[in-house]
């Protein structure tokens, strides 16, 4: 069995054993009489003490106050006070009988220490015999320490661990309650934390606005926003004219439905004298709730100094429910600055804005047996954004035979987006199929006819219409 002796615990075991022989070894007064003393011509009760290796030295006590009467070797002698007497002496304390000094120990400690663990490659023989020695003791500490300490502690922690994951537990749900009631208390608080403790950064809370390596201020119309410290690229504060700053003007969520987007408003001005590159990150939370559902990010582009833009920003709503309320919290970053602002909002029910557009279709050639593919290129003329599909209604000779809907695409205002779907007529006869938009009264018609080429190698030619569907 080997083991690792560290250097303090080398140094703290060899200490303690070499006090236990100074303790031994050095002057210990022993009691050895009490009688009356002459000292100024005043009668005293003295009480002597032996030290055990100087006889001609005494400890008396005159008047409440304790001397070491010294005899010295031509007879004379003279008191001398405890505090002078231990300075005088201390020195001599330092080694044992055998001339031992303490600092030599630790000398020869420390470079044995050094030995063990690496550091040096020398040691002399008297130096290994002591760290033979030492590693004999600390070997048969282990040993004992393990089976009569460690195998209990052992079993103790198998037995407690699930207290233990409890407790962690506990603590875990006491700290996202705290963090819900008092957010920006709970976050102060651990930025001072930070601060005592020297640490380089700390998360705050998710229900807390302040940023944790920053300074918080509410001067800009209310908002909050926070001039970070650990940014090497923009160092100026934000006050200087000089420095990367920006304003943010307006920020607003626009009505939009469920499984479409969500439309943001945003109005910045560039207020510093260099030209700015902002970015914005949306993060979409349910109320109370504790991690973002939804995560958006975005570059506005360069703003030149003292310029003012207007920008409205898009994200994918999809998997949040109609009808109930989130809050959305926006991070605009503008060099060292961070604005941060949040609105509550609720989604509208699917297909709550009318589909106002135009739809641009077109097919392949038909033929027997093959795919006829058919594109409707639609655009949204609207103000909304929304989600919708273009639908098929096939007819056979006057009759329904097929109906279908594409998979649904979301248009912003304005955008044009192109659906694909296809048919295989596998009868002859007359076809006719309706391509629509779902919300929409627009149609497009094709009519063609369709003939076996086994019996009739002409297939009949096919005709396009587009209307508004009354």
């Amino acid at each position: 069995m080997v083991v690792k002796i560290t250097y303090g615990g080398i140094l703290t075991l060899c200490c303690v054993l070499l006090t236990s022989l100074l303790i031994i070894q050095s002057p210990a007064f022993a009691l050895v009489v009490s009688q009356q003393l002459q000292v100024n011509g005043t009668t005293t009760l003295a009480t002597l003490y032996d030290d055990g290796f100087i006889p001609s030295e005494q400890v008396v006590y005159v008047n409440g106050i304790a001397y070491v009467n010294i005899t010295y070797d031509d007879g004379s002698a003279g008191l001398v006070t405890i505090k002078n007497y231990i300075e005088s002496q201390q020195s001599g304390w330092s080694s044992d009988r055998m001339g031992a000094r303490l600092d030599e120990v630790v000398t020869a400690v420390g470079e044995a220490a050094d030995y063990r663990v690496g550091n040096t490659d020398y040691l002399s023989d008297q130096n290994k015999a002591l760290l033979g020695a030492l590693d004999a003791i600390a070997i048969a500490n282990v040993g004992d320490f393990y089976n009569n300490d460690f195998k209990n502690l052992q079993s103790q922690v198998t037995e407690n661990r699930g207290m233990t994951q409890n407790n962690v537990y506990e603590i875990e749900a006491l700290y996202v309650t705290l963090e819900k009631l008092a957010p920006d208390m709970y976050c102060e608080s651990k930025r001072e934390v930070v601060k005592k403790y020297g640490l380089t950064a700390v998360k705050c809370g998710l229900h807390s606005k302040i940023c944790y390596n920053g300074d918080l201020s509410s001067l800009e119309g209310g908002r909050d926003y926070c001039i970070h410290s650990d940014n090497d690229e923009d160092y100026l504060p934000c006050i200087n004219t000089i420095g990367r700053c920006g304003r943010l003007d307006s920020i607003a969520v626009l009505p939009s439905e469920a499984s479409s987007l969500t439309p943001v408003k945003v109005s910045f001005t560039n207020t510093g004298k260099m030209a700015l590159s902002p970015k914005i990150k949306i993060e979409v939370y349910e109320i109370d709730g504790y991690a973002p559902v939804k995560i958006f990010e975005q570059k506005l582009g360069e703003i030149l100094s003292g310029e003012t833009k207007n920008f409205t920003l898009y994200f994918d709503n999809s998997g949040l429910e109609a009808g109930k309320k989130y809050e959305l919290r926006a991070t605009l970053s503008s060099g060292r600055k961070e604005i941060l602002d949040s609105i509550e909002y609720k989604l509208l029910q699917e297909r709550t804005f009318n589909r106002t557009g135009t739809l641009m279709a077109s097919q392949t050639e038909p033929g027997f047996g093959e795919t006829v593919q058919i594109n409707g290129t639609y655009l949204n003329t609207g103000e909304n954004a929304y989600s919708t599909e273009m639908t098929l209604e096939i007819f056979l000779d006057n009759k329904k035979v097929a109906e279908s809907n594409s998979k649904p695409l979301v248009f912003r205002p304005g955008e044009a987006k192109t659906f694909t779907m296809s048919y295989i007529p596998e009868k002859e006869g007359n076809y006719t199929i309706f391509a629509g938009v779902e919300g929409t009264k627009i149609r497009e018609i094709f009519t063609f006819e369709i003939k076996n080429p086994k019996e009739n190698k002409t297939t009949g030619l096919f005709s396009v219409m587009g209307f508004l569907w009354e």
